[in-house]
């Protein structure tokens, strides 16, 4: 099954888009509105894609209030401003992988946008999307509303003078037949940013926002392999941090660990 093209609305020529629609240049998203032609063997269907609409359902279906501001979804509680868009989308004969970014602002909290991925796959196009959003949704969005009220509610945080760490949930990854293991203890929320403690240092010390992705896993065989992105683009000293800390594991066959962590200025009340 393959992609076949863009759809032209009414047969009308499309308006020229921006290359990068996101305000961070870094972001690589193309676009958050389009329809699809698939065609395999058998048929060929048509499949509609309104990443707005998308986020607006999941966050709804959430217990979210939230307002379409085009092209942004509001979330009026916490005043976060999300931007999602396509950045690749691969059909297969089973389903659709795609991949998204969502960028957020904040008025007072994150001025200039960041970035995340979401990784997903589904049956179809609308379901893959709404998958990789609830990942999101579990991650990094709980930890964003923690980071935007003057204390957290749902996640850890830790303090150092006027800055503010705050520690999203962590998402383990393993064989379901092998129990977790630690070299000190089992895996924690604090564990993966204090073992790594110094190569966000700068961060730490540095005044602005902060968005961290942290990922680390270990193969077959307990080979550590690891990912690093601050406010969406790699950062080289956090990734060689987390593949000397996946090193100290205990062996306990394929296992994974990530999690989303902001650092910032303590809000005053």
């Amino acid at each position: 099954m393959r992609v076949l093209s863009w759809l032209r609305k009414g047969g009308a020529e499309p308006a020229p888009k921006p290359k990068r629609p996101g305000e961070n240049p870094a972001n690589p998203g193309i676009g958050a509105v389009a329809n699809w032609t698939f065609k395999n063997g058998r048929r060929s269907w048509q499949e509609s894609m309104n990443l707005v609409g998308t986020l607006e359902r999941l966050l709804t279906e959430c217990g979210r209030a939230v307002r379409i501001e085009e092209p942004f979804v509001l979330d009026l509680e916490s005043q976060l401003s999300l931007r999602p868009l396509l950045s690749a989308m691969q059909p297969g004969d089973r389903g659709v992988r795609t991949s998204t970014t969502i960028e957020i602002k904040h008025p007072t909290c994150v001025l200039s946008p960041v970035f995340e991925y979401q990784h997903s796959f589904g049956p179809n196009l609308e379901e893959s999307l709404l998958s990789g959003f609830r990942q999101w949704y579990d991650s990094d969005f709980v930890t964003l509303i923690d980071g935007v009220r003057e204390k957290a509610v749902n996640c850890m945080e830790l303090i150092q003078d006027e800055r503010r760490v705050t520690l999203g949930p962590l998402i383990l990854g393993r064989q379901p037949d092998l129990p977790p293991a630690d070299c000190d203890h089992p895996p924690c929320p604090c564990c993966f940013f204090t073992k790594t403690m110094d190569a966000f240092r700068p961060l730490v010390n540095a005044p602005g926002f902060y968005a961290l992705r942290l990922y680390a896993a270990r193969d077959p065989q307990g080979n550590p392999i690891a990912d690093c992105r601050v406010n969406g683009e790699d950062y080289a000293a956090g990734k060689k941090a987390l593949v000397e800390y996946a090193r100290t594991w205990k062996s306990a066959g394929v296992e994974s660990r990530k999690q989303y962590i902001l650092i910032q200025n303590r809000i005053q009340a």
